[in-house]
């Protein structure tokens, strides 16, 4: 788990008394106390690169242990729940996240000092895959608390909550304006980058839980703020940036300029279906730009691109680690 910040912030020191120590002990017991002695070395627990680097504060080090069979599950619990328990005691999205994260831990990692980075993001990937293919489930959540919450937003932010919230014992009930959850992975991301079975098995994990749901209800308008506020003891918000930023150009806002978010969400939405242009002209290096010149490339507006163009020479490093391959398998 990762030091909490008091700990973080305490100076460490050397010293082996502290102001105001009268009590001196024997030479001996002085230098030959264990590991307790300023002369043998003392190990200082803190928080992994990797884990400092995610987040959502995973025990990244903690599964990658048990995926070594460093750590051991006890009992008859097989390794791979074993894993799954602990990456999603954080997180309970492991294969879309193996999937879609930008993996700063993977920056942060101890290995990139030595030769490369482990493949966090697989792992967790793997972990997650290994879950939908046998099953695993979460616990059942403890006794209701008689509390409830308001989730206005059915993404990852807003499910993640629902999630935690179930695991304390609180009802929630998830209030989102879409036909479906899931939010940015559903709406924002592609389907062949967050496949639709994939998506729907983890969300349905944490709505099994006893969570409920309020599809294609728009709080304001289906639901004034008021009455939520009556009916339940908190409002969460979690209802994501869907809007995307326009050039700050003259001629921005013509009709055939889209931003990035509202063209994906056409496509993902399937109101999306053909281009009425052989040109397409995508402006920006970061993962939204590459999803947007690679469903353009499905949809049949990009036919040639320079070798200079490519998604490795324009994201210099501030993308998903999957994204530019990605995009090169599909002929951006």
């Amino acid at each position: 788990m990762a030091t909490s910040t008091d700990d973080m912030n305490q100076k460490l020191t050397f010293r082996k008394f502290e102001d105001g120590d009268t009590d001196w002990p024997d030479l001996t017991t002085k230098i030959f106390k264990e590991d307790t002695s300023h002369k043998c070395p003392t190990y200082v627990h803190r928080t992994p690169p990797c884990q400092g680097s995610c987040p959502s504060g995973e025990d990244i080090r903690g599964w990658l242990d048990i995926v070594r069979g460093i750590e051991k599950p006890s009992g008859d619990v097989e390794w791979q729940e074993y894993a799954f328990r602990r990456s999603t005691n954080a997180n309970p999205f492991p294969s879309i996240m193996g999937r879609v994260c930008p993996a700063p831990c993977e920056d942060g990692c101890n290995r990139n000092e030595v030769e490369d980075h482990v493949g966090i993001n697989s792992v967790e990937q793997f972990i997650g895959d290994t879950a939908l293919n046998n099953n695993y489930q979460f616990d059942a959540p403890p006794a209701d608390t008689g509390k409830s919450v308001a989730i206005i937003g059915g993404g990852p932010a807003g499910l993640a909550a629902a999630y935690q919230l179930r695991r304390m014992g609180h009802a929630c009930t998830v209030y989102d304006n879409h036909e479906h959850l899931g939010g940015f992975m559903r709406y924002g991301i592609p389907g062949y980058r967050t496949p639709r079975d994939v998506l729907e098995g983890e969300i349905k994990r944490i709505i099994d839980m006893g969570v409920s749901v309020k599809l294609k209800t728009r709080v304001g308008t289906d639901v004034s703020l008021e009455s939520l506020e009556a009916e339940f003891d908190a409002v969460l918000w979690a209802i994501g940036t869907h809007s995307g930023k326009m050039l700050p150009i003259p001629g921005g806002d013509a009709k055939n300029c889209l931003s990035g978010i509202a063209f994906l969400s056409a496509f993902n939405e399937g109101r999306l279906q053909a281009l009425g242009t052989g040109k397409v002209v995508v402006i920006g290096g970061g993962d939204t730009s590459i999803d947007v010149a690679s469903v353009a490339r499905r949809l049949g507006g990009i036919t040639q691109s320079h070798e200079k163009d490519r998604p490795e020479n324009v994201v210099m490093g501030h993308t998903a680690h999957d994204v530019a391959s990605t995009a090169a398998r599909e002929g951006v």
